[in-house]
């Protein structure tokens, strides 16, 4: 780890491990890379494909003669394939800032529809142009239009373009960061930052007053649509009784979110995108208690070490069954990790306890919506869930009061999760014929 002296990492030693590989290194990158001006460039909006229909790029630029610009593509995305525009291509008299593409997904806007920003700042008493590409039909999200407000720049000087824009001139900056749409380790070579990553949430926080709340704790409680965290409640009272303020990010706007950033000295919070925000932090040292949901991760590990944060990460799930970070459902409670950790740094767990059974039903229910999809399963195989096991649905269905949860998943455990999940994991469904001895396992 970064600091050998302190323990950051609360969570099996499988786990922690796995964790390590990207939460241990540093991702910092001092690399002077060329801005490059180009003269009747275009914008290219629409993703590109070899002649496999692999995509090689999304929201590029492409020089006057139709030669893909290096550094201009999202998430790392290269193409050697010649650009051929149509004839009629709309062109824009202007000399503009290329910005890349407004990604309607907050926590992806901010560490990838961000990255450009900081030549504009830097370059603001020119008073230039910057464009964004958007998908068709799309509009400008509010949370965007705020940040933009925040970082002073005029709403007449953004250009927004849904489709292929030949411009006057393209200032194109290379990425102060870079991230990749992927939750765990095959990121790892791609991720990076710069220095100036975090120049426009420091820039946009300037003008904002801190609140006043020292310790936070940012719910997700009245977060209902996706990755539903069951058993939150009980992690969250317990760091109320322990002086936290519980904040939830839905009823906020974007600069009470970075208010609360600012005044915080603490901040709990479950991982995901909400705690991108503490981009926003304008002081190193900013103690930040991560619960992690599974055992995936994602860009969080890059926020952190770009803000100089006090990170610590706790495994507080207790899920029977395989879960994708983006989807859910989770249950979550007392672990013993959590447990270890309030200790550690001198709080209190009142004699909270890890309730799996109070959950499960509604667990089930929840589950079987999501991973009825094909769709959602494949997502299961992509992300190597080897510690899954037929035996850990049928440890579920054993809880006693749930028949309809045990007759939906008898169901969907043979004839839909296996279905697909057996390509993996063919021979564990023989499980199923000894699920009258086996009985639901608690969290190691």
């Amino acid at each position: 780890m970064t600091d050998k002296d302190i323990k950051r990492l609360y969570m099996d030693d499988e786990t922690k491990k796995e964790f390590e590989k990207c939460w241990g290194l540093s991702f910092r990158r001092k690399e002077d890379r060329e801005v490059k001006v180009l003269r009747n460039a275009i914008a290219a909006t629409e993703p590109m494909k070899d002649a496999t229909g692999v995509i090689k790029t999304e929201c590029a630029v492409f020089d006057e003669g139709g030669t893909f610009v290096k550094g201009s593509g999202m998430f790392g995305f290269d193409t050697d394939e010649k650009y051929m525009p149509e004839q009629d291509i709309e062109f824009i008299d202007k000399e503009a800032i290329f910005a890349g593409r407004i990604i309607l997904h907050y926590g992806h806007f901010l560490l990838s529809s961000t990255i450009r920003l900081y030549h504009y700042i830097k370059n603001r008493s020119d008073n230039p142009y910057i464009v964004w590409t958007i998908g068709r039909g799309e509009k400008l999200p509010k949370y965007a239009a705020d940040f933009f407000e925040l970082l002073n720049i005029p709403s007449d000087r953004i250009i927004l373009i849904e489709k292929d824009t030949r411009f006057k001139s393209l200032t194109v900056p290379p990425p102060s960061s870079e991230e990749i749409f992927s939750h765990g380790i095959s990121s790892q070579n791609y991720c990076y930052f710069t220095d100036d990553f975090v120049l426009p949430f420091k820039e946009a926080a300037k003008n904002v007053a801190p609140a006043k709340y020292k310790k936070v704790y940012w719910t997700r409680r009245y977060w209902t649509n996706t990755a539903q965290c069951l058993g939150e409640s009980d992690i969250e009272r317990v760091f109320v009784k322990n002086g936290f303020k519980s904040v939830a990010p839905e009823n906020l706007s974007l600069r009470e979110q970075i208010a609360v950033i600012k005044g915080a000295a603490i901040i709990a919070w479950i991982h995901g995108t909400s705690f991108h925000n503490a981009l926003f932090s304008d002081k190193p040292g900013l103690k930040l208690i991560i619960f992690c949901r599974n055992e995936e991760y994602d860009f969080q590990y890059i926020v952190n070490e770009a803000v100089q944060a006090d990170w610590y990460a706790i495994k507080v799930y207790a899920s029977p069954f395989p879960v994708s970070f983006s989807n859910g459902p989770f249950i979550m409670g007392m672990t013993p990790y959590l447990k270890e950790f309030l200790q550690n740094h001198g709080l209190k767990d009142f004699n909270v306890k890890l309730d799996i059974d109070k959950h499960l039903k509604d667990f089930c229910l929840i589950y079987a919506n999501i991973y009825s999809n094909p769709y959602y399963q494949e997502i299961l195989i992509e992300t190597n869930r080897t510690a899954f096991d037929s035996s850990d649905v049928v440890r579920a269905l054993r809880v006693s009061n749930y028949s309809l949860a045990f007759r939906i998943f008898y169901y969907i455990a043979y004839h839909m999760t296996f279905g697909a999940l057996k390509i993996k994991y063919k021979n564990r469904h023989r499980a199923l014929k000894n699920f009258a001895s086996l009985k639901l396992k608690q969290p190691q």
